[in-house]
């Protein structure tokens, strides 16, 4: 909906009005039920967040003033459609930042996770940075990257990975975050020791 089969002139030109569209329709679904001249794909997206439980955004690092021009602004563009039809919004595991402190973006991102339940941070400058666009403090929380809590892969599968790479078995693998963005702080002693 946003911009297909198109030159990408005429799509630079057609996207701050179909964005427009989109939000005004939103409204209209949320207040009315319905929505007025809307893409049918337009609708049936709409309609997809409204009728959601809750829309979930898991760790990534887009939200940054690199992105925003990109995969930032339809991230921002959910969330906003989200908290205008009503819908819970949860982030875990996000690096939001570096992003330029401007009033368009504190309010781009006020706007969109300013009702968030919930914005997990995987880093320290995050939080601090949600502080400052203006995030309320109760729903922004320090987790670290929650990717790192995930069931480790079936063993079947991971060996044949390591047979592909000519690696054989018998030793250990390991990756973690051991720095000022862990919030393991009580469990670096013991894990430096396991693997020591």
């Amino acid at each position: 909906y946003l911009g297909k089969n198109r030159p990408e002139t005429v799509n630079r030109l057609l996207l701050p009005i179909k964005v427009l569209w989109l939000l005004v329709n939103a409204f209209l679904l949320r207040i009315f039920g319905g929505t007025l001249a809307c893409h049918p794909e337009a609708r049936k997206a709409l309609e997809g967040i409204r009728d959601s439980t809750f829309v979930f955004y898991a760790g990534a690092g887009p939200l940054n003033q690199r992105y925003l021009r990109g995969v930032a602004a339809l991230w921002l563009l959910t969330a906003t459609l989200t908290r205008i039809l009503g819908t819970p919004l949860v982030l875990i595991g996000q690096q939001i930042g570096p992003l330029k402190l401007n009033i368009l973006n504190k309010l781009l991102f006020r706007v969109a996770f300013g009702r968030a339940l919930f914005v997990g941070c995987r880093d320290k400058e995050s939080v601090a940075l949600c502080h400052t666009l203006g995030l309320r403090q109760s729903i922004v929380h320090f987790t670290g990257d929650e990717g790192g809590y995930d069931a480790p892969a079936d063993w079947c599968k991971g060996r044949v990975v390591l047979n592909q790479l000519g690696l054989r078995p018998g030793f250990v693998a390991v990756q973690i975050r051991l720095d000022a963005n862990s919030p393991f702080d009580t469990w670096m002693a013991w894990w430096a020791e396991v693997v020591n």
